[in-house]
């Protein structure tokens, strides 16, 4: 599991929180493993993860529609979910499905369609026996009028919770390290196999094409991309342009990856 679960239970204890609920791409990734594209691509979509204290309680996804083929393709931890919008796939009959393509068919079968996030938000925490408890709330991608909203419809009180989550996740997991590491590993081999192709002439362009490809045949994300040479060296945030490695210029990389987010 990717989350440090017994820091944030203790967290959470401290705060007095009986629910916490994640929001911005990092935290529900974080919390589920589920990684949303119109999440991390544009801004002001909704996501959310509904953690409550109770252990015996199941935390639950709020996802939009157009999201469940995600959930089939790479299933999160956390089975419970609540779905807002709408998303249409006809189904032609079609009887040779993939295990995959079965999956999505079952998660569209039992999904909801609530009319906007808000909504299909506050049927995750009423389901999950809210009545007045106090809810932290990661506030880093919530609108401001949401969270008014919700706390008029709860007739409860939000905390901020973002530095709860951010202090959980000061205490790496073994398999965050696990993927750290590896994607380290992946930036530095990519790294010393663009060295072996670097030569007086060659843009920096062309540097940044072979260290992205490099990355990602090693299965990583190529994320961050400073790479500038000769006096373009210098500059903190140097932007990839068509300068030439000169004779005896420097070449400076600030480069890595994402591996399995």
């Amino acid at each position: 599991m990717l989350f440090n679960r017994e820091r944030l239970l203790n967290l959470m204890d401290k705060n007095e929180l009986e629910f916490l609920i994640a929001s911005s791409p990092e935290n529900v990734v974080y919390l589920s493993e589920f990684w949303s594209l119109s999440h991390w691509q544009l801004k002001g979509t909704q996501s959310y993860v509904v953690y409550p204290r109770d252990q015996k309680k199941e935390p639950i996804l709020v996802v939009a529609q157009g999201d469940i083929d995600i959930l089939a393709d790479n299933p999160s931890w956390i089975k419970s979910f609540r779905s807002f919008g709408t998303c249409i796939i006809e189904d032609v009959g079609n009887l040779d499905l993939t295990d995959a393509e079965n999956e999505y068919k079952r998660l569209k079968s039992i999904a909801n369609g609530f009319a906007n996030p808000l909504e299909a938000l506050i049927d995750a925490l009423k389901s999950l026996g809210f009545t007045n408890q106090k809810i932290g709330l990661d506030e880093r991608n919530v609108p401001f009028v949401i969270v008014n909203e919700l706390e008029a419809i709860l007739k409860t009180s939000i905390t901020p919770s973002y530095e709860i989550i951010q202090k959980t996740r000061m205490v790496k997991t073994e398999e965050e390290i696990k993927r750290m590491k590896q994607s380290i590993a992946i930036t530095e081999l990519a790294i010393k196999a663009t060295m072996n192709e670097i030569k007086e002439g060659i843009t920096e362009r062309e540097i940044f094409s072979i260290y992205s490809q490099e990355v990602v045949k090693q299965g990583g994300i190529p994320s961050l991309n400073v790479i500038g040479v000769n006096e373009h060296s210098a500059f903190a945030n140097a932007q990839i342009t068509d300068r030439k490695v000169k004779k005896g210029g420097i070449v400076r990389f600030d480069v890595g990856c994402t591996y399995q987010h």
